[in-house]
């Protein structure tokens, strides 16, 4: 039933301007897949983590304890949040529609985001939820082998995730589930028949 909503919200999007959100725990593969999307559909993605890299690399107005903060992974207020990405969902590329990736990830950033839709005038999104067990998150990302993947900042950041999860999720009730625990190919066809293409 949720499939046949999200489908039917889709259809009355007009084919120029759609919104993609990708949510899920750290690890789930809402990078990969957003990849796989702009693939098939031409959005520009946009990565929260790629606003906040470019946001903490330069001076760019913030303040040095901030870029401290950004380049250490950790969250950032969310009004900081929703500056940086209000910021980058303004640029051109992005007024026929993105794909969002790693944002709203709490319930005041999702608040802020509808707002931001509405005021630039671009429809609510369709939202893609990649559902992935704790464990394997943390076995995804200890394989990952990053610099910030330690299993301290793992552990943190998939808690940070939980802690908001289902506040996030309440504002989409349209969303659409999927088991990210599948073969990233395998998940990208779930994701294209919820998405009708």
């Amino acid at each position: 039933m949720a499939g046949f909503l999200l489908i039917g919200y889709l259809s009355a999007q007009t084919p120029a301007k759609r919104v993609i959100l990708m949510l899920g725990p750290p690890g789930s593969g809402k990078t990969t897949q957003s990849e796989k999307l702009k693939a098939s559909l031409g959005l520009p993605i946009v990565s929260m983590a790629d606003v906040l890299k470019t946001a903490g690399g330069g001076k760019g107005g913030l303040n040095k304890n901030l870029r401290a903060q950004i380049a250490a992974g950790e969250m950032v207020s969310d009004e900081i949040a929703d500056t940086l990405i209000r910021k980058r969902i303004s640029r051109k590329d992005c007024e026929g529609g993105f794909i969002l990736d790693g944002f709203p990830s709490t319930a005041k950033q999702a608040e802020y985001f509808d707002a931001l839709l509405a005021e630039l005038g671009l429809p609510r999104p369709a939202v893609i939820h990649l559902s992935m067990p704790d464990t394997e998150a943390e076995r995804r990302l200890a394989k990952r082998g990053r610099a910030d993947d330690s299993p301290a900042n793992t552990e943190r950041r998939i808690k940070e995730y939980r802690s908001q999860a289902d506040l996030v999720l309440a504002r989409y009730p349209n969303a659409i589930t999927v088991d990210a625990t599948k073969s990233p190919d395998d998940v990208a066809g779930r994701i294209r028949k919820a998405l009708g293409y």
